[in-house]
């Protein structure tokens, strides 16, 4: 392990390495699924300040997901372009969440995204 100081960890040596500017990656824990491919009933989006949604760009999983007494459990990973849907570095967005589950169950998680540094 090496400890890198801001100048190294923003140079161009590590720029393949890091998220590229304007991404803003969710990661959002989930439990108790009853498959492993039950990770992709997740519908997530930002709200932009039009009311429009925003769907992510990517999406990936941590390779944290694991199987216990039946269910699974794991990381899901969005990254999306706020930027682009006229969200600023400082606005509150809201993260919607809602999975294919035979519900109305939806989530709406406010992001202030003047308080990340």
């Amino acid at each position: 392990f090496r400890n890198l100081s801001t100048q190294d960890a923003l140079g161009a040596d590590l720029a393949g390495k890091r998220m590229a500017d304007g991404l803003l990656r969710v990661d959002i824990n989930v439990r108790g699924l009853p498959t492993e491919k039950a990770r992709d009933a997740y519908l997530v989006r930002l709200k932009a300040p039009d009311g429009k949604l925003i769907a992510p760009v990517r999406r990936s999983y941590v390779n944290d997901f694991k199987q216990d007494a039946g269910k699974w459990s794991g990381t899901l990973v969005y990254y999306f372009e706020p930027l682009k849907a006229g969200i600023g570095a400082s606005d509150k967005v809201d993260l919607l969440l809602r999975t294919e589950a035979d519900t109305n169950c939806a989530y709406s998680v406010t992001l202030d995204l003047g308080s990340f540094q």
